[in-house]
């Protein structure tokens, strides 16, 4: 199985984001078709989290444990979901 990477367009989205340190903290599946991925993106002011799910991406401002909650949510119908 490849190692998750991320996409393009997240990878563009700003200057600040590829000066920043980006982890994966968590990556699971929605349903059989639809991989979800979290990145920790960080810095010196902080980190906010950004959420794949499936093409889509959105950039969330919120506290790690909220980021990881939406994540095991999102992921409840398969229970298939790794915290890092």
């Amino acid at each position: 199985m490849d190692s998750p990477s991320r996409s393009q367009d997240t990878a563009s989205l700003s200057g600040e984001l590829l000066m920043s340190k980006v982890s994966l903290v968590a990556d699971g599946w929605k349903n059989k078709d639809t991989k979800v991925l979290l990145w920790a993106i960080g810095g010196e002011g902080g980190y906010s989290y950004e959420l794949e799910v499936g093409p889509r991406t959105s950039l969330m401002n919120c506290s790690y444990e909220y980021a990881i909650e939406k994540v095991k949510r999102l992921c409840s119908e398969t229970n298939a979901v790794c915290v890092y």
